[in-house]
């Protein structure tokens, strides 16, 4: 339940080549590891998809949330298991060794699981100045069974150290054992921790509180095993019984790697390498199981293997009492899949009506194919952006009114506002209903009826997604602090006074920082745009067939590659040429770009937005010329965009991008007086920018508890 949860960030992509190294390497056994967030991503698209993908391969496979604290984890970790074998092996994960005695969960045995102060005993308290550096243990002997199983050879382990925590030093000290951020007064907390003290996650279970409001720094209690081990942890994480968080290797004893474990890199690198390691002594337990199982059921003689055919032969989602509707969901969907008296699979005719509380009713998933699927899936997030149904529906309503195709717009979206995408409020798009919508049936009706679809609710998605994103980064994109840019003002001393300079400085610096994350939004955002309307695809340098003339081991990397009437163009997208193009030198890269792609069989097109002349332009030009390239500018760029891509996408992009751009444009040399204030008042505080006779309002955090806009808020492992 941590992190973003962004469905299409990469890391998600990886369940794809596990699945892939499965199918090459066909062994007897696997376990696939993954957060209990994979149990409702994207309505349990991602365990069926997984289930159907295991049993294709011929394995028969169980799925289960477990507790490694039941196990003899000193903390209590909640992951989903899949584990399967290809030999027809019925199996059940191995019983409980240990009982939790923590909040939620209490296995069948007598033995308790181990303690946070067990687990850490005979580290020293006080920790070394870097992680680097290694400690003598605080005694000789080992204190306890689990230090004596986790100690190295003296003089003793690295990674004992701390990070730097003087920002919270006072509310450390005034947390009790068991205590977090919501226990302190309220003029304690950051604002960061205020602004989400109260959310809930919508998916999370009615009596685990999966998912809720974040409880910032917690003081553990050492008679109990710890909470799970996060990438922040020894951020968010309080020694029991000191005033500071835990150490790394406090971090990693809880995860079980033994002292001689030594991890590469800088402190947060090896953060993460812990908090998102499947624990040894996990691995340990599953694999002997795994051995005796295999080994018990004869799977090495020959025919045997046939006591139960592929596919889901089990699962248990939560012990929990109930469910959310999430996982009500995904428990319909995989009782629909399960193995019934040696059947693989119940027929569509009898799935159960529960199912169609999924995201999309059963036949209208059914009908919605893998493209679709993601398509609507990618659509839906980025970074700490994600729409809602109703949004997006929204969303295409603004399409579909622009693009003529008002009978296809949901009665309850037709209140579109006047003017055009970029004048309708962000907070018509985001208001809330009640009314059930079926997103997927609308999908499908669009596709059917608008040309080029799924062309253009990939565009549409992306656009609003940065729009929404930006006004994040414009409301909590922090001031920039004098240890920040008073090195840099030395140049500019003297000339003006002091507090003038300091307010100079500071203004520019934060001016530059928005300006910079735009240029990230817009660099990112408008040539995948254009790459989609063209039909084409970007390539990577190293996934490139347009490869160096001089070396052709080596790949170009491509904005655009697209195949029209049997040639091969590859396409460069530029906003503008400046005088001081490739302002690091590499002027010589770009010109040598149309040579590589002519010597590659492709033919190189360069398209430019702003056709203001200028030698750099020229050159560029000449370049691609050369090289039997074409060249388009200005209009021209839109021209040949309307040619290949179709009435709607030309339309589309005419609305959306060439106009608006073009109206800013027509307005460049009207400069009006820019005013900035800093404001503080019962409100809170904000920026106040005028320009001209113009005046708007961008609420602010206070400079110490701005929050991250990119990063995620707290553990980055993704389902």
């Amino acid at each position: 339940m941590a992190g973003a949860r962004v469905h299409s960030d990469p890391r998600n992509h990886l369940v794809f080549s596990y699945l892939e190294v499965v199918s090459r390497l066909r062994p007897s056994w696997f376990l696939f590891e993954n957060v209990e967030g994979i149990l409702t991503s994207g309505g349990g698209d991602a365990i069926v998809g997984l289930a159907e993908k295991f049993t294709e391969l011929g394995y028969s496979f169980r799925v289960d949330k477990v507790n490694f604290a039941q196990w003899g984890m000193p903390q209590a970790r909640k992951r989903v298991l899949i584990v399967g074998n290809r030999h027809g092996i019925n199996c059940h994960l191995p019983e409980a060794t240990h009982s939790f005695d923590g909040k939620k969960h209490r296995g069948s045995t007598g033995v308790g699981s181990v303690t946070l102060g067990e687990a850490i005993a005979g580290l020293p308290p006080v920790p070394a100045a870097s992680h680097l550096q290694c400690v003598a243990y605080a005694a000789d002997a080992p204190v306890t069974d689990y230090d004596a199983r986790m100690r190295t050879r003296p003089p003793g382990p690295r990674a004992h150290a701390v990070v730097k925590f003087d920002r919270d030093a006072e509310r450390i000290k005034l947390l009790k054992p068991g205590q977090s951020l919501r226990n302190l007064p309220e003029e304690l907390w950051p604002e960061s921790f205020r602004s989400r003290a109260f959310r809930r996650v919508t998916d999370g279970m009615p009596t685990e509180k999966r998912g809720g409001a974040p409880a910032g720094i917690r003081r553990l209690d050492a008679d109990h095993a710890s909470l799970t081990i996060t990438s922040f942890s020894p951020r968010e994480l309080i020694h029991p019984g000191l005033d500071r968080p835990l150490s790394l290797r406090e971090c990693a004893r809880l995860q079980s790697f033994p002292d001689s474990h030594d991890f590469q890199g800088g402190f947060q690198a090896v953060a993460t390498q812990i908090g998102n390691a499947f624990p040894p002594l996990v691995a340990g337990v599953l694999a002997r199981w795994m051995q005796a199982t295999h080994e018990g059921a004869g799977a090495d003689t020959a025919g045997v293997g046939k006591s139960v055919p592929p596919g889901l032969i089990g699962y248990r989602l939560t012990e929990a009492l109930g469910m959310s509707p999430a996982l009500q969901a995904t428990d319909a969907r995989l009782k629909a899949i399960i193995q019934t008296n040696g059947h693989t699979r119940m027929p569509p005719s009898k799935r159960p009506k529960a199912q169609q509380q999924s995201l999309f009713g059963a036949e209208e998933y059914a009908r919605l194919g893998p493209e679709d699927r993601k398509t609507i899936a990618d659509g839906r997030n980025l970074g700490p952006i994600s729409m809602s149904d109703r949004e997006m529906g929204r969303l295409v309503a603004v399409v579909l009114r622009d693009l003529a195709h008002h009978t296809l717009i949901p009665a309850w979206a037709r209140d579109i506002p006047d003017g055009n995408y970029y004048n309708v409020p962000i907070g018509w798009f985001t208001r809330d209903e009640t009314r059930p919508f079926d997103f997927g049936s609308f999908f499908l009706t669009c596709r059917k009826e608008v040309e080029n679809f799924r062309v253009i609710f990939r565009c549409i998605t992306k656009l609003h997604r940065h729009r929404r994103k930006y006004e994040v980064i414009l409301r909590t994109q922090p001031l920039p602090t004098m240890e920040q840019v008073a090195r840099r003002g030395l140049l500019e001393y003297g000339i003006v006074p002091v507090e003038a300079l300091a307010s100079w400085l500071t203004w520019r610096k934060w001016v530059y920082d928005i300006d910079n994350r735009s240029a990230q939004e817009t660099g990112y955002l408008f040539e995948p745009m254009l790459t989609e309307s063209l039909g084409g695809r970007s390539v990577s340098a190293k996934a490139s067939p347009v490869k160096r003339a001089e070396d052709s081991s080596k790949g170009r990397q491509v904005d655009c590659i697209v195949e029209v009437g049997g040639e091969k163009i590859a396409y460069e997208f530029k906003d503008r040429i400046t005088i001081a193009a490739s302002g690091q030198g590499r002027f010589s890269e770009e010109l040598a770009f149309p040579r590589d792609c002519a010597a590659s069989g492709f033919t190189p097109v360069l398209m430019v937005m702003d056709p203001t002349p200028n030698p750099k332009l020229t050159a560029i030009t000449k370049a691609f010329q050369d090289a039997g390239g074409r060249v388009f500018l200005g209009d021209e760029v839109w021209i040949h965009l309307s040619e290949l891509s179709g009435v709607e996408i030309a339309t589309f992009v005419k609305r959306y991008i060439k106009d608006p751009i073009e109206s800013i444009a027509v307005r460049e040399r009207q400069l009006l007086d820019l005013g900035l204030r800093y404001r503080t008042d019962v409100s809170g505080d904000s920026v106040e920018i005028t320009i001209g006779t113009h005046t708007w309002v961008i609420p602010r955090p206070q400079r110490d508890d701005a929050v991250a806009v990119d990063g995620e808020e707290e553990d980055t492992e993704e389902a």
